[in-house]
């Protein structure tokens, strides 16, 4: 009764085009109830009510449950994982901010999973600099912001002849950005952004690895492409609710 009264006085205050309720997945069977129970009471925003569900978070063997008493605090986990980047900045004697490393380890080891599947947390994996992890993007991130500082020309666009395979990849990944944010909302599913944001950073790694950009004839052209890189992975992980560093 009380999510029925919610959703009315919700949608009197906003007029929402879309309301989505983000909960345990187990609870699917409820709010199928609640949208069909507002939909014949004759309310016309019941089509705008959209449940998604989410998995639940294991520990190691633990499986958070608030009816058995086990919980762990959000606030514990981020605490613990900003002192175990800082830990691994020391250990890795790199720069960084380690609030924001901590932090965007633990939102990218949520969101890189699809909203409905079991999350396996572990603050090894979760602060690895070489996997698919939030610190990895970060220091991909600052690397090509790092190429940039270096190179005392300026990035341009312009015609070259051909290009190297990677170097293709990589340009040919960039275009796909907003198709793929497209797809992420539909979807209702930032695992999509993610995944992407991971295939792109190993593209940029692979071009990074083949193709000379510092005092190559391409130096300018190779600098534009850079450039393109540094403003889609940092515009992907601004949509993660996840910072970058321009030094790691």
């Amino acid at each position: 009764t009380q999510d029925l009264g919610a959703a009315v006085e919700r949608y009197s205050k906003y007029k929402f085009d879309r309301m989505i309720y983000v909960t345990d997945f187990r609870q699917e069977m409820h709010f199928k109830q609640l949208f069909a129970i507002l939909e014949m009471f004759g309310y016309d925003f019941s089509d705008k009510l959209t449940h998604l569900g989410f998995g639940t978070v294991n520990f190691g063997t633990e499986i958070m449950s608030t009816r058995k008493g086990k919980v762990i605090l959000l606030n514990d986990v981020l605490a613990k994982t900003v002192e175990k980047a800082e830990e691994e900045i020391k250990k890795r004697k790199t720069k960084g901010d380690s609030s924001k490393i901590g932090v965007g380890a633990v939102k990218y080891a949520f969101l890189k999973n699809e909203p409905s599947k079991d999350v396996s947390f572990s603050w090894e994996n979760s602060l690895n600099f070489e996997g698919n992890t939030g610190p990895y993007l970060q220091y991909s991130y600052a690397r090509a912001s790092s190429i940039l500082r270096k190179s005392t020309k300026k990035a341009k666009a312009k015609y070259i002849h051909s290009l190297q395979s990677d170097e293709a990849e990589l340009i040919k990944k960039l275009s796909r950005f907003s198709s793929i944010c497209s797809k992420a909302l539909s979807e209702l599913n930032p695992s999509v952004i993610s995944n992407y944001s991971f295939e792109l950073a190993q593209n940029f790694s692979e071009f990074y690895h083949s193709s000379t950009v510092i005092g190559s004839p391409e130096e300018e052209f190779r600098l534009a492409v850079i450039e393109c890189y540094r403003i889609v992975i940092r515009q992907c992980l601004y949509l993660l609710g996840i910072e970058v560093m321009e030094e790691m």
